[in-house]
C-alpha cells in the first residue's frame, strides 16, 4: 500500500501471483512466484551425471553421434527410417506413407516444399537431408519437425559414410535437433541414436572411459563440416601441438589430415570438383567430426 498525505488514505496494490516479496522501489516491487512442478522431456534416454539447480541437468548416453552443418526447427524423437535409396536420391511426396508416422526420416539430398507438406500430413517427427535449400526459410517457423543438413545449404548429397552410418542404424530410436546457434557458440543441429543395450543405471560403462586429451587420435576418419573442404573424408595425419594461423587471421587448435583417396563422382562432391585425395591439409577442431577409428 502506499500512503498518502493523510493517515487514512492510502493506495493499495494486490499481487496478481502468490509468492514472496523481494524487492521495493520507488514506484515498482518485485515479487518472486512459488515455483511449480514442469515435466521436461530428456532429449536422449541416459543417467543424470550432473544438476545445475534451477538451471540444467547433464544426460549422459553413449552411441552414435553426428554433426549436422545446418537445422531448422527444435527437437524430435522417432524411429530412423532411410527412405532414400542413395545419397543422392531426393524424395518425391508419394515416398512418404502412413508408416512414415512419428518416425524420423533420412530423405537423401534435400527435400522440396511439397515433400514437406506430405511430411506434416503423415505427422512425421524430423527429416535427415544433405542439403538445406534456403528458400525454405520461409516455411521453418510453421514446420511441426526439425529438419538437420548434415553437409551444408543448397543442394547436397549425403555424405557417403554417413549416409551408410544411418542405413546401419534404421530401426532405432533416435533424437534430432535443428537448434543452431551463433558462430561463436557451441549449439549445432546434431543426430543422436543411443545404444539400446546400455541400461539407464549402468554407470560402469561411463565411468570407466576416461576423457581424452584431445578431441581425436591419430588415424582417426574425420569429416569436415564447414567450408571450404565441406563434405570431404580423411584420416587425421598429425596432431599439432600449437595453434595454427588460419588465412583468416585467427589462431586455432586443430588437425592434419589427408583426405580419403576413394574416388567420389561430380555429382556427390559439394563443390562439383574431385577431391585433392592424399594431400595433407590443417583443419580446426570447430570444422571436424570424428566418424570413425582408423
Amino acid at each position: 500500500a502506499r500512503r498518502g498525505f493523510l493517515p487514512f488514505v492510502h493506495r493499495s496494490c494486490r499481487s496478481p501471483v502468490t509468492g514472496r516479496l523481494a524487492a521495493i522501489g520507488y514506484g515498482w516491487a518485485v515479487i518472486e512466484a512459488e515455483a511449480e512442478s514442469v515435466d521436461l522431456l530428456a532429449f536422449v534416454p541416459g543417467r543424470v551425471a550432473a544438476i545445475a539447480e534451477n538451471r540444467s541437468v547433464t544426460i549422459e548416453t553413449s552411441g552414435a553421434y553426428i554433426v549436422g552443418a545446418c537445422g531448422v526447427g527444435g527437437e524430435g524423437h522417432g524411429v530412423l527410417q532411410v527412405l532414400a535409396e542413395a545419397p543422392t536420391d531426393q524424395l518425391a511426396p508419394d515416398d512418404i506413407g502412413l508408416g512414415c508416422h512419428n518416425a524420423i526420416l533420412v530423405a537423401g539430398r534435400t527435400v522440396s516444399p511439397e515433400v514437406l507438406e506430405r511430411a506434416q500430413e503423415m505427422k512425421v517427427s524430423g527429416m535427415i537431408v544433405g542439403g538445406l535449400s534456403a528458400s525454405l526459410w520461409d516455411l521453418a517457423p510453421s514446420l511441426p519437425f526439425p529438419i538437420v543438413a548434415t553437409e551444408g545449404y543448397g543442394d547436397l548429397p549425403l555424405s557417403p559414410p554417413v549416409f551408410e552410418t544411418l542405413k546401419q542404424l534404421e530401426g532405432h530410436e533416435t533424437s534430432i535437433s535443428g537448434r543452431m546457434g551463433s558462430a561463436w557458440e557451441e549449439t549445432r543441429p546434431m543426430i543422436v541414436v543411443p545404444r539400446e543395450d546400455q541400461s539407464p543405471h549402468d554407470e560402469s560403462a561411463l565411468e570407466r572411459k576416461e576423457a581424452p586429451h584431445t578431441p581425436a587420435r591419430l588415424g582417426d576418419r574425420v569429416r569436415v563440416v564447414r567450408p571450404p573442404l565441406l563434405g570431404q573424408v580423411g584420416e587425421i595425419a598429425a596432431l599439432p601441438q600449437s595453434p595454427r594461423r588460419l588465412p583468416s587471421g585467427l589462431m586455432l587448435d586443430g588437425a592434419q589430415i589427408v583426405l580419403s583417396p576413394e574416388p567420389i563422382s561430380e555429382e556427390e562432391h559439394p563443390v562439383g570438383e574431385p577431391p585433392l585425395a592424399g594431400i595433407s591439409f590443417f583443419v580446426p577442431w570447430l570444422n571436424l567430426e570424428v566418424i570413425g577409428e582408423h
